[in-house]
């Protein structure tokens, strides 16, 4: 795959080093002149210094022939006119990172407009996590998927678990909730359990359910704890911002410290 990163920061840098043992072609673009030439000796990628937003620019790159231009500047507004940039010169597939909470709603209805093929959020992503342990404080960790019907969810069976000593089998026919445990992390080993794979205390279970099944198999479980009720968030940035409005629509008490009024 041919795949352009405009925007060298500490996301654009992980990309990069992620795709580089990938045998994709890269092509990288930023205005500092030091950063390109130090990421080009290092990962053996083409580069080109200039801004990222400009036809000529991109040109030079051959982001024409790209499959995937990826669009990491610090500016929002840089970063969707990079991807409309890319898009009339002929790159397929564009994606941009956007974090000002002023565009975040404009920009899911114009995405399809503006020729991005999807957002990206860091700040909002970490907000919805952690909001996600607010919401289930017997869930680790949760992830969403198809528009948030699916979730992949991490529990440990700690010592009251009813889920301790039961094979699979015996938990499908214990628990009249259903859900598909995918793997379990015990130690350092990762399993892939068979219907008799047997739980212990401190396994970490990773399962999938739909979202109407999956409290119901928590509670089941006994893995329902004591729900939050009174909220502080100290700071006031983007990721405070995000976290507080998912909050205050669940009817959470909710207290902001933040030194700038």
């Amino acid at each position: 795959m041919k795949i352009v990163i405009i925007g060298l920061g500490t996301i654009g840098r992980t990309i990069l080093k992620n795709l580089s043992g990938e045998e994709h072609t890269v092509t990288i673009i930023d205005e500092d002149k030091r950063i390109v030439e130090e990421l080009i000796e290092k990962y053996d990628v083409l580069g080109v210094v200039g801004n990222g937003a400009s036809m000529e620019i991109q040109n030079e790159a051959r982001v024409r022939d790209s499959d995937l231009v990826i669009v990491l500047t610090q500016s929002d507004e840089i970063n969707i006119l990079a991807c409309l940039v890319a898009k009339k010169v002929g790159a397929k597939n564009t994606i941009a990172r956007v974090r000002n909470p002023d565009y975040r709603k404009q920009i899911a209805v114009m995405k399809d407009d503006l020729g991005i093929a999807m957002v990206v959020n860091p700040e909002q992503e970490t907000a919805n996590e952690i909001f996600n342990i607010i919401n289930l404080p017997s869930v680790n960790q949760i992830e969403h998927f198809a528009k948030g019907r699916v979730s992949l969810v991490e529990i440990v069976a700690e010592n009251d678990c009813s889920l301790i000593g039961e094979t699979l089998i015996s938990i499908g026919k214990k628990l009249t909730t259903k859900v598909l445990i995918c793997a379990v992390q015990r130690g350092d080993e990762v399993i892939i359990p068979a219907g008799n794979f047997k739980i212990q205390e401190g396994d970490r279970i990773h399962f999938t359910a739909n979202a109407k099944s999956l409290g119901d198999f928590l509670s089941e479980a006994n893995l329902v704890k004591s729900p939050f009720k009174n909220i502080m968030i100290v700071g006031g940035g983007r990721i405070g911002y995000y976290l507080a409005d998912s909050l205050k629509k669940k009817k959470y008490a909710v207290k902001l410290v933040e030194n700038d009024p």
